[in-house]
Protein backbone atom coordinates (compact mmCIF):
# COMPACT_ATOMS: atom_id res chain seq x y z
CA UNK A 1 0.00 0.00 0.00
CA UNK A 2 2.70 2.48 0.96
CA UNK A 3 4.49 1.87 -2.34
CA UNK A 4 1.29 2.67 -4.24
CA UNK A 5 0.13 5.79 -2.39
CA UNK A 6 3.41 7.38 -1.25
CA UNK A 7 5.02 9.81 -1.36
CA UNK A 8 2.12 12.14 -0.47
CA UNK A 9 2.30 15.89 -0.32
CA UNK A 10 1.09 19.05 -2.02
CA UNK A 11 1.42 17.62 -5.51
CA UNK A 12 0.19 14.17 -4.56
CA UNK A 13 -2.56 14.43 -1.92
CA UNK A 14 -3.18 11.45 0.36
CA UNK A 15 -5.87 9.28 -1.27
CA UNK A 16 -9.22 9.12 0.49
CA UNK A 17 -11.21 5.89 0.37
CA UNK A 18 -14.84 5.06 1.08
CA UNK A 19 -16.13 1.74 2.42
CA UNK A 20 -19.93 1.49 2.16
CA UNK A 21 -22.36 -0.72 4.05
CA UNK A 22 -19.96 -1.82 6.78
CA UNK A 23 -20.96 -2.84 10.31
CA UNK A 24 -19.75 -1.21 13.51
CA UNK A 25 -18.40 -4.12 15.57
CA UNK A 26 -16.89 -2.24 18.51
CA UNK A 27 -16.23 1.29 19.75
CA UNK A 28 -13.58 2.02 22.36
CA UNK A 29 -12.60 5.47 23.69
CA UNK A 30 -8.85 6.12 23.81
CA UNK A 31 -6.66 9.07 24.74
CA UNK A 32 -8.74 9.93 27.76
CA UNK A 33 -11.96 9.75 25.74
CA UNK A 34 -10.80 12.29 23.15
CA UNK A 35 -10.48 9.74 20.34
CA UNK A 36 -12.16 6.49 19.28
CA UNK A 37 -10.79 3.13 18.23
CA UNK A 38 -13.46 1.50 16.06
CA UNK A 39 -13.67 -1.97 14.55
CA UNK A 40 -15.54 -2.11 11.24
CA UNK A 41 -16.61 -5.26 9.43
CA UNK A 42 -17.23 -5.83 5.73
CA UNK A 43 -17.79 -9.19 3.99
CA UNK A 44 -16.68 -11.02 7.14
CA UNK A 45 -13.37 -9.14 7.44
CA UNK A 46 -12.61 -6.75 10.31
CA UNK A 47 -10.70 -3.48 10.01
CA UNK A 48 -9.25 -1.41 12.83
CA UNK A 49 -9.91 2.31 12.53
CA UNK A 50 -9.00 5.46 14.46
CA UNK A 51 -11.29 8.49 14.67
CA UNK A 52 -9.20 11.30 16.12
CA UNK A 53 -10.80 14.25 17.88
CA UNK A 54 -14.19 12.57 18.22
CA UNK A 55 -15.57 11.44 21.59
CA UNK A 56 -18.06 8.62 22.09
CA UNK A 57 -20.87 11.09 22.87
CA UNK A 58 -20.07 13.15 19.75
CA UNK A 59 -19.99 10.08 17.54
CA UNK A 60 -23.70 9.30 17.94
CA UNK A 61 -23.47 5.92 16.18
CA UNK A 62 -23.64 2.65 18.08
CA UNK A 63 -22.39 -0.91 17.81
CA UNK A 64 -24.50 -2.90 15.37
CA UNK A 65 -25.25 0.01 13.03
CA UNK A 66 -24.49 -0.10 9.30
CA UNK A 67 -22.43 2.85 8.07
CA UNK A 68 -20.39 4.32 5.25
CA UNK A 69 -16.84 5.23 6.30
CA UNK A 70 -14.48 7.74 4.65
CA UNK A 71 -10.81 7.30 5.52
CA UNK A 72 -7.18 7.45 4.61
CA UNK A 73 -4.90 4.46 5.10
CA UNK A 74 -2.13 4.31 7.67
CA UNK A 75 0.36 1.71 8.79
CA UNK A 76 0.37 0.86 12.50
CA UNK A 77 3.18 -1.00 14.24
CA UNK A 78 2.52 -2.23 17.78
CA UNK A 79 4.27 -4.94 19.80
CA UNK A 80 6.26 -5.95 16.73
CA UNK A 81 3.20 -6.42 14.54
CA UNK A 82 2.53 -4.18 11.52
CA UNK A 83 -1.05 -3.79 10.33
CA UNK A 84 -3.11 -1.56 8.07
CA UNK A 85 -5.11 1.02 10.03
CA UNK A 86 -7.96 3.16 8.75
CA UNK A 87 -7.75 6.84 9.73
CA UNK A 88 -11.34 8.00 9.64
CA UNK A 89 -12.32 11.35 8.15
CA UNK A 90 -16.05 10.86 8.54
CA UNK A 91 -18.66 8.19 9.28
CA UNK A 92 -22.35 8.35 8.40
CA UNK A 93 -25.30 6.00 8.41
CA UNK A 94 -25.55 4.05 5.17
CA UNK A 95 -28.25 5.06 2.72
CA UNK A 96 -29.89 1.66 3.12
CA UNK A 97 -30.08 2.06 6.90
CA UNK A 98 -31.68 5.48 6.58
CA UNK A 99 -34.21 4.24 4.01
CA UNK A 100 -35.15 1.29 6.22
CA UNK A 101 -35.66 3.56 9.23
CA UNK A 102 -37.83 5.97 7.23
CA UNK A 103 -39.89 3.00 6.03
CA UNK A 104 -40.25 1.66 9.59
CA UNK A 105 -41.31 5.06 10.90
CA UNK A 106 -44.05 5.24 8.28
CA UNK A 107 -45.11 1.67 9.07
CA UNK A 108 -45.42 2.62 12.76
CA UNK A 109 -47.64 5.59 11.91
CA UNK A 110 -49.77 3.52 9.52
CA UNK A 111 -50.34 0.83 12.16
CA UNK A 112 -51.37 3.42 14.76
CA UNK A 113 -53.84 4.73 12.17
CA UNK A 114 -55.36 1.27 11.80
CA UNK A 115 -53.41 -0.44 9.02
CA UNK A 116 -53.27 -4.23 9.07
CA UNK A 117 -49.95 -6.06 9.38
CA UNK A 118 -48.71 -9.65 9.31
CA UNK A 119 -47.90 -11.66 12.42
CA UNK A 120 -44.65 -12.56 10.63
CA UNK A 121 -43.52 -8.92 10.80
CA UNK A 122 -42.84 -9.18 14.52
CA UNK A 123 -44.66 -5.94 15.33
CA UNK A 124 -47.25 -7.21 17.81
CA UNK A 125 -45.83 -6.85 21.35
CA UNK A 126 -46.23 -9.67 23.84
CA UNK A 127 -46.13 -9.46 27.63
CA UNK A 128 -42.43 -10.33 27.80
CA UNK A 129 -41.67 -7.45 25.40
CA UNK A 130 -43.36 -4.97 27.74
CA UNK A 131 -41.43 -6.39 30.68
CA UNK A 132 -38.10 -6.20 28.84
CA UNK A 133 -38.58 -2.58 27.76
CA UNK A 134 -39.95 -1.57 31.17
CA UNK A 135 -36.95 -3.08 32.98
CA UNK A 136 -34.54 -1.47 30.53
CA UNK A 137 -36.09 1.98 31.03
CA UNK A 138 -36.16 1.60 34.81
CA UNK A 139 -32.50 0.54 34.95
CA UNK A 140 -31.47 3.56 32.91
CA UNK A 141 -33.60 5.94 34.97
CA UNK A 142 -31.86 4.62 38.10
CA UNK A 143 -28.53 5.33 36.38
CA UNK A 144 -29.60 8.89 35.58
CA UNK A 145 -30.25 8.25 31.87
CA UNK A 146 -33.91 8.93 31.20
CA UNK A 147 -33.72 10.09 27.56
CA UNK A 148 -33.65 7.52 24.76
CA UNK A 149 -32.98 8.54 21.19
CA UNK A 150 -34.16 5.99 18.63
CA UNK A 151 -30.62 4.73 17.81
CA UNK A 152 -29.67 4.54 21.50
CA UNK A 153 -32.83 2.62 22.38
CA UNK A 154 -32.24 0.11 19.59
CA UNK A 155 -28.60 -0.27 20.65
CA UNK A 156 -29.62 -1.04 24.24
CA UNK A 157 -32.22 -3.56 23.09
CA UNK A 158 -29.68 -5.30 20.84
CA UNK A 159 -27.23 -5.40 23.74
CA UNK A 160 -29.43 -6.83 26.48
CA UNK A 161 -31.86 -9.07 24.59
CA UNK A 162 -31.23 -12.43 22.96
CA UNK A 163 -32.06 -13.06 19.32
CA UNK A 164 -35.30 -14.81 20.36
CA UNK A 165 -36.34 -11.76 22.39
CA UNK A 166 -35.48 -9.23 19.67
CA UNK A 167 -37.58 -6.07 19.63
CA UNK A 168 -37.59 -4.25 16.30
CA UNK A 169 -38.08 -0.52 15.84
CA UNK A 170 -41.81 -0.64 15.08
CA UNK A 171 -42.56 -2.86 18.07
CA UNK A 172 -40.49 -0.60 20.35
CA UNK A 173 -42.41 2.50 19.22
CA UNK A 174 -45.74 0.72 19.75
CA UNK A 175 -44.72 -0.31 23.28
CA UNK A 176 -43.83 3.30 24.09
CA UNK A 177 -47.25 4.42 22.88
CA UNK A 178 -48.96 1.88 25.13
CA UNK A 179 -46.81 2.90 28.12
CA UNK A 180 -47.93 6.47 27.49
CA UNK A 181 -51.59 5.51 27.06
CA UNK A 182 -51.67 3.58 30.35
CA UNK A 183 -49.62 6.15 32.27
CA UNK A 184 -46.94 3.57 33.12
CA UNK A 185 -44.41 6.37 32.59
CA UNK A 186 -44.80 10.09 32.09
CA UNK A 187 -43.40 10.58 28.59
CA UNK A 188 -42.14 13.63 26.73
CA UNK A 189 -41.20 13.31 23.06
CA UNK A 190 -38.50 15.38 21.36
CA UNK A 191 -37.62 15.64 17.67
CA UNK A 192 -33.84 15.20 17.36
CA UNK A 193 -33.42 14.96 13.59
CA UNK A 194 -36.41 15.89 11.38
CA UNK A 195 -37.41 13.29 8.82
CA UNK A 196 -36.87 15.68 5.90
CA UNK A 197 -33.11 15.42 6.54
CA UNK A 198 -33.09 11.72 5.75
CA UNK A 199 -32.21 12.46 2.12
CA UNK A 200 -28.82 13.69 3.37
CA UNK A 201 -28.12 10.22 4.80
CA UNK A 202 -28.72 11.53 8.28
CA UNK A 203 -30.81 9.13 10.34
CA UNK A 204 -34.18 10.69 11.26
CA UNK A 205 -34.74 10.22 14.95
CA UNK A 206 -36.78 11.24 17.94
CA UNK A 207 -36.02 11.06 21.63
CA UNK A 208 -38.33 9.79 24.35
CA UNK A 209 -37.89 11.11 27.88
CA UNK A 210 -39.27 8.82 30.58
CA UNK A 211 -40.29 9.90 34.07
CA UNK A 212 -41.20 7.32 36.74
CA UNK A 213 -44.77 7.22 38.05
CA UNK A 214 -45.88 5.78 41.39
CA UNK A 215 -48.91 3.54 40.98
CA UNK A 216 -51.18 2.59 43.85
CA UNK A 217 -52.79 -0.24 41.89
CA UNK A 218 -51.40 -2.69 39.35
CA UNK A 219 -51.91 -1.60 35.76
CA UNK A 220 -53.52 -4.17 33.48
CA UNK A 221 -52.01 -4.27 29.99
CA UNK A 222 -55.27 -5.74 28.74
CA UNK A 223 -56.96 -2.39 29.42
CA UNK A 224 -54.96 -0.80 26.58
CA UNK A 225 -57.16 0.16 23.65
CA UNK A 226 -54.05 0.40 21.43
CA UNK A 227 -53.09 -3.19 22.26
CA UNK A 228 -56.62 -4.42 21.56
CA UNK A 229 -56.55 -2.60 18.22
CA UNK A 230 -53.18 -4.12 17.33
CA UNK A 231 -54.47 -7.62 17.96
CA UNK A 232 -57.41 -6.98 15.61
CA UNK A 233 -55.12 -5.50 12.94
CA UNK A 234 -52.62 -8.39 13.10
CA UNK A 235 -53.24 -10.97 10.36
CA UNK A 236 -52.22 -14.42 11.55
CA UNK A 237 -49.87 -16.10 9.10
CA UNK A 238 -47.66 -19.15 9.33
CA UNK A 239 -43.91 -18.68 8.93
CA UNK A 240 -42.68 -20.53 5.86
CA UNK A 241 -39.80 -22.92 6.47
Amino acid sequence: LSQIIEPCGVGNPTPVFIMEECSVVSIRPVGGGKHLRITLSKHGKCFQAMFFGVSESDFGIYVGETVDAMFTVGINTYAGETTVQLLLNDVRYSQKSVQERVKDRQKFRDILDGAEFSSNDGYLPERRDFVNVYNLVQENIMSGLAIFTDPYAMFLLRTVLSAREEINYVKYRLIVEIFDELGIFDIIRHVVVPEDRAAEQIMPQDAVEFFPVKHTVKIDLESSQILRNLRRQCIKETIES
